[in-house]
């Protein structure tokens, strides 16, 4: 997986060096575009201009509430629209050394910052739309049979989890924020885990089917 994030990096770092914007995409009568100076958003309701630096330093401190990180990170700008065009967003992958992740942003710029309008979510090495990621905080278990006392008892004794039952035999584990696969991991391999369950996973983001298009990409120095 590190062979694979370096690959990626290395074309995305090229195609920086290559290419100062990409230009619009449209989907229906919505486009998001880029020029030298600014991003801008159009549709038959709404049209938006912002400077880049105006763009980017609002990613910046939407960032800055969901994870302390240092360096370089490169920044996907994709445009999404859902099959029937009643839903929109514009989704921002990162990748970072360390982490990799996807906010999910309204095309109402005045509502960047608004925590209730943004969707953060966890990301593996494909980038979007090859990969839709996980739900940060949460790992899926799946009982033998359906869950009961006996299986939040295996869990009691790990700290800062709690157990919801979601289904007759799911149990939905909310753990501390990019310590999912920490978690995974010890409660896997804890004394009679398969006794109790079948398996234990990442919670995976379900998406509505729609269309997504690359708009556009930027580096920011964190």
């Amino acid at each position: 997986m590190k062979l694979i994030f370096v690959v990626l990096f290395f074309i995305f770092f090229s195609s920086f060096a290559k290419a100062s914007h990409i230009g619009c995409v449209q989907i229906y009568e919505h486009s998001l575009c880029e020029n030298e100076l600014e991003y801008t958003y159009s549709s038959t309701n709404l049209n938006w201009s912002v400077t880049k630096e105006t763009f980017q330093e609002k990613i910046r401190s939407i960032l800055s509430t969901y994870l302390p990180i240092e360096g370089t990170v490169l920044m996907d700008v994709h445009f999404w629209v859902n099959d029937y065009n009643t839903l929109q967003s514009i989704r921002v992958q990162g990748w970072h050394a360390d982490r990799k992740f996807m906010l999910s942003l309204p095309v109402n710029f005045q509502l960047w910052g608004i925590k209730e309008s943004t969707v953060f979510r966890r990301m593996k090495d494909l980038p979007y739309p090859m990969d839709y990621g996980d739900s940060l905080g949460e790992l899926i278990l799946s009982c033998k049979g359906n869950c009961l006392e006996e299986h939040f008892e295996f869990l009691k004794d790990f700290e800062n989890v709690s157990t919801i039952k979601i289904a007759d035999e799911l149990l939905l584990l909310q753990v501390p924020d990019w310590k999912e696969p920490e978690y995974l991991h010890s409660i896997q391999v804890k004394d009679s885990f398969y006794k109790y369950f079948q398996r234990i996973e990442f919670s995976p983001i379900v998406e509505a089917m729609g269309y997504s298009q690359l708009a556009f990409r930027f580096s920011l120095s964190l």
